[in-house]
């Protein structure tokens, strides 16, 4: 995408995050009446669909005057990157993707049970190879929860037993408090390298069932 789209988008975000002078700093909440009006978006003659973080389709408003576009859809059209952090209330923009990182060296677990991190150079064992930049999760009740502040499209693991080899165990990936997919470790398989769609989400939970020592090495977002 162009440095002008990009650049006239962005300004369009930040007049949809600024309206109204000093109403920015409200906290209150208030009923107020909007005009739907079947308003179209378009990006080099290009009609577009604006979509929430779930793929539900949102429809722009106008509120006295000013017209109210969904922060995320918009910055999507324009390569931006938007993060929500919940205990601020703030929205951050990036003109560019955020590059693919460790995601236990930027983000450790902020909830976890049963779990043992490890970081570069700290190793655990997955069918005789060395892993770091992971963690174990050592009971069938562990987990780990991870906020990851809707930063990252996806996540590679290597996803193995690390110990007890002899039965059969699963990991469950939950996102944003969805269930987003089981992955089955029969007996006895060897380590094997998975990618998870994140789609830009804030929270990550990684949980096992079925028996201990699960290890989840090189976790890498990007």
């Amino acid at each position: 995408m162009n440095k002008r789209l990009q650049g006239a988008l962005a300004g369009v975000l930040i007049g949809v995050l600024l309206t109204g002078g000093i109403s920015y700093a409200k906290t209150a909440v208030e009923n107020i009446s909007v005009n739907y009006n079947n308003i179209k978006v378009y990006v080099d003659n290009e009609r577009q669909t604006l979509k929430d973080a779930n793929g539900t389709t949102i429809e722009p408003f106008i509120y006295n005057g000013t017209t109210y576009l969904p922060v995320r859809a918009v910055a999507e059209l324009a390569d931006m990157t938007v993060t929500w952090d919940d205990s601020t209330k703030s929205v951050y923009l990036w003109d560019r993707t955020v590059p693919e990182q460790d995601l236990v060296v930027v983000c450790p677990p902020y909830k976890s049970k049963n779990c043992s991190v490890y970081g570069v150079g700290d190793y655990f064992n997955m069918d005789g190879q060395k892993y770091d930049r992971g963690f174990r999760l050592f009971s069938s009740a562990g987990y780990a929860q991870f906020n990851l502040e809707g930063k990252y499209k996806t996540l590679e693991v290597t996803i193995g037993h690390s110990d007890t080899t002899d039965r059969d165990k699963s990991v469950t990936f939950i996102i944003d408090g969805k269930n987003a997919g089981t992955v089955s470790l029969p007996a006895g398989c060897k380590p094997q390298r998975y990618s998870v769609d994140l789609n830009r989400c804030s929270d990550l939970k990684i949980s096992i069932d079925g028996g201990p020592d699960i290890g989840f090495g090189v976790m890498i977002v990007k």
